[in-house]
């Protein structure tokens, strides 16, 4: 626990504080504080003390973009991960499961990107589901590159190609897909109104969500 901690302190200072790092620096903290202390780690309640203590060392957080697609994208993914597994369940497990997540994290993102970029692409599910079993193995690669090059040149050298393989994939993969721009959505930027209603309908739907979990639980 304490090395999984250390790991993650580590990669946070690596990459830099922004937004959605130090929301997982701050919900892997308060998880495994919760195992330390042999406690029951509920994941929701790690978001939301997470959001606090970021907002409490800097209120105008609220206001920055990637902290709203962080927080955003997570709260959707444990609501309606489950849900979406169990629709998708003909599928085969690996795509399912990772086109739920994406799916969830996309239900209360969504609107955040028609407000400030105006554009939603729908093939960004798809395309994160082809893609995103690069994204643990760049980052072992990575790190195995970085600390290579302190050992020998030529391990770095080596470990380079092994890394080179999964990031061509990604934005060849990114690149391919993003031609499309007949599967692009565009909406009026700024338009706070189109938020607020998609929030306010999402929420008038939620009871009937958690009433059906409740009963099939």
């Amino acid at each position: 626990t304490f090395l999984a901690l250390l790991t993650i302190i580590l990669y946070t200072i690596l990459v830099g504080f922004s937004a959605p790092t130090l929301r997982a620096l701050i919900m892997g903290s308060v998880t495994l504080l919760a195992v330390l202390l042999g406690k029951r780690a509920i994941a929701i309640y790690a978001l939301i003390i997470s959001a606090l203590i970021m907002l409490l060392i800097n209120p105008e957080y609220i206001f920055d973009i990637s902290f709203q697609l962080t927080f955003a994208a997570t709260l959707g993914v444990l609501l309606f991960t489950k849900a979406l597994e169990r629709r998708l369940n003909k599928f085969p497990k690996w795509f399912s499961e990772t086109l739920a997540t994406t799916l969830a994290a996309q239900v209360l993102v969504i609107p955040l990107l028609f407000y400030y970029f105006g554009t939603v692409s729908l093939l960004s599910p798809l395309v994160n589901t082809l893609v995103l079993w690069t994204i643990p193995i760049s980052t072992v690669l990575g790190f195995a590159f970085l600390g290579l090059t302190f050992i020998s040149n030529f391990l770095a050298n080596l470990s380079s190609y092994l890394l080179i393989l999964p990031l061509t994939f990604f934005t060849a993969a990114v690149d391919f897909f993003g031609s499309f721009k007949v599967f692009v959505l565009n909406f009026e930027k700024n338009n706070l109104i189109s938020v607020c209603g998609y929030y306010l309908l999402l929420l008038s739907l939620i009871p009937k969500y958690l009433k059906i979990r409740l009963i099939k639980r």
